[in-house]
């Protein structure tokens, strides 16, 4: 009876960390398909690497312009796209498309 009540327990705290680790918003490399792969790496990118409050677009209200001017600075060797790997900025770029609706 001990050995079950003990199991049960290890069951229930490896469900809930598993639960709040899905629930994070975090990019995951198991499952999805691979443009929703790409838009969560590129939302998770953004809010980590340029919109943090410590990061260059602190504090700034992005609309459909704004974004559309950030996508074309990250196509540049800009200041911004410095702050991200390759693969982040292409990611970033899907994420501001998809979510202003620039294409």
């Amino acid at each position: 009876m001990k050995t079950s009540a003990i199991q049960l327990t290890v069951l229930a705290i490896g469900w809930a960390a598993a639960s709040s680790a899905l629930a994070s918003g975090s990019y995951s490399i198991s499952g999805g398909d691979q443009a929703n792969q790409t838009y969560h790496l590129g939302k998770s990118a953004f809010y980590h690497k340029l919109a943090c409050s410590s990061c260059p677009l602190a504090g700034q209200d992005i609309d459909e312009a704004k974004a559309a001017e950030l996508v074309a600075q990250l196509a540049k060797a800009s200041e911004l796209a410095q702050k991200l790997s390759e693969t982040e900025r292409g990611a970033v770029a899907v994420y501001l498309k998809r979510r202003y609706k620039l294409d």
